[in-house]
């Protein structure tokens, strides 16, 4: 690399005035067809390369480092030092993503070849995010999250580029950054437990509630689980998180236990965890930390976790059956589970998944396959839970069908505590008035 001083270009911006120069480029774009690529750099080795040469080496090298960069490219580019390693590449016309790609190749062959540093050859690694105005940002600030989001998923995947797409970020935040920001949501009391109600259909009264886990973060927002839990799940957050909820949800059915004895909370266990060494010892601690009877407990299993590893989540399921926890099959119908391997399986019940529930009024299809469902259920003398009803005809169906329990939007949405306790004092599935009266009475009678 070529002498500059400190003074160079490219090290005084910051990511203020990348934004800046990006909208001015946005601005002045909008009278063309032209599209405007942005990368964003990552030098992935600037640690070492602050062990071995000094941190005063390193910011040199770094100033070093934007001017050969830029050296490779048009005239009317830009590139710009937005954080400590990081730099943003604006190229200011590209014709699709094939042509950014490139200049991305062009950056990686260059430093294909090693770069001098005080005398030493070195390798530099580098990690670059692409992003293209308009086709993946409306804005400058958009179009550099984007570009973060692409490069944290180059990082994460360990590759050297990689383009944005929608399934990469949330809300314009990338898995990278949803990761790192799930780090502190227990401390930071951003999680919270909601519970959907589920309806014994013979019995026509409410019977238990499913947990589902809530995440509202500081700087990002809500972000529904189907997000953060397969992120939790690939980044090793998702032990931390299945602790909290086993811990919030003992102490609720504790506590709904003592007012309807019968009553029971249902906890889900991720497919992260099932085959985890340790998964058992952490149920049965939150199990005695709040004295917690494991047969008012419900475990639901994805059928496709199980069937990720039969055998070792056999062992895993016998060994919660064996402490006294009830068992569920969740989504079963989407998981390949062989009819030899049901029966083997120590469960209480089958839920149906959704996904046949929700047209199954208008669909023989799906009526058909529900139907199968059940019986094949009450075959292995096993109880049956649909999930997803949303009208009173698929309600009645069901009860036909001779499925013990419901749960959905047409009975109730998730709720919180408080208001699953109101819900099962006054709603039209709401439990005996003389249960209530009966436990009132014996809680009378120990106090006295």
């Amino acid at each position: 690399m070529e002498n500059t001083s400190d003074n160079d270009d490219v090290i005084i911006r910051s990511r203020a005035q990348a934004l800046e120069v990006l909208h001015n480029d946005i601005r002045s774009n909008k009278s063309t067809d032209n599209s405007i690529g942005l990368l964003v750099l990552k030098v992935m080795s600037l640690r070492d390369i602050n062990t071995i040469f000094g941190y005063k080496t390193g910011d040199k090298f770094l100033i070093k480092f934007g001017t050969f960069i830029q050296s490779l490219l048009l005239a009317e580019d830009k590139v710009i030092r937005v954080g400590d390693n990081e730099f943003a590449i604006i190229i200011k016309t590209v014709f699709n993503s094939n042509h950014l790609l490139l200049a991305i190749n062009k950056i990686l062959k260059n430093l294909a070849r090693p770069l001098q540093i005080e005398n030493e050859q070195v390798y530099v690694k580098v990690s670059i995010g692409a992003a293209i105005y308009p086709e993946h940002a409306g804005h400058a600030e958009q179009f550099l999250m984007c570009s973060d989001a692409a490069l944290g998923k180059a990082i994460e995947e360990g590759n050297k580029h990689a383009f944005y797409s929608k399934q990469d970020t949330f809300n314009g935040y990338s898995n990278l950054a949803i990761s790192k920001e799930l780090d502190g949501a227990i401390d930071n009391c951003e999680l919270t437990l909601l519970y959907q109600p589920k309806v014994d259909l013979l019995r026509q009264r409410v019977c238990s509630a499913e947990c589902l886990m809530r995440w509202t973060n500081h700087k990002i927002g809500f972000v529904p689980p189907d997000i953060f839990i397969p992120i939790a799940e690939k980044s090793g957050r998702i032990m931390d998180l299945t602790i909290w909820s086993l811990n919030v949800a003992f102490k609720q059915a504790q506590y709904l236990h003592k007012q309807w004895p019968d009553f029971q909370i249902a906890v889900n266990l991720s497919a992260a965890i099932l085959h985890d060494p340790e998964i058992i010892q952490l149920i049965k601690r939150a199990m005695i930390i709040w004295s917690i009877n494991p047969n008012k407990i419900i475990l639901e299993v994805t059928e496709s976790a199980m069937m990720s590893d039969p055998e070792r989540s056999f062992e895993i399921l016998q060994d919660l059956s064996n402490i006294g926890f009830n068992l569920s099959i969740d989504d079963f119908g989407t998981g390949h589970s062989s009819l030899a391997y049901l029966k083997r399986l120590p469960v209480d019940e089958l839920k149906i998944d959704k996904s046949f529930v929700l047209e199954m009024a208008t669909d023989i299809d799906d009526k058909t396959i529900v139907l199968a469902i059940i019986e094949l259920a009450h075959s292995f003398k096993l109880k049956v839970t649909a999930e997803g009803i949303e009208n009173t005809e698929t309600m009645g169906m069901l009860t036909a069908m001779g499925c013990e329990t419901a749960q959905g939007f047409h009975i109730a949405k998730p709720m919180t505590d408080k208001e699953l306790e109101k819900f099962i004092q006054e709603s039209e599935w709401s439990l005996p008035s003389d249960t209530r009266d009966h436990i009132k009475q014996e809680i009378l009678d120990v106090g006295s």
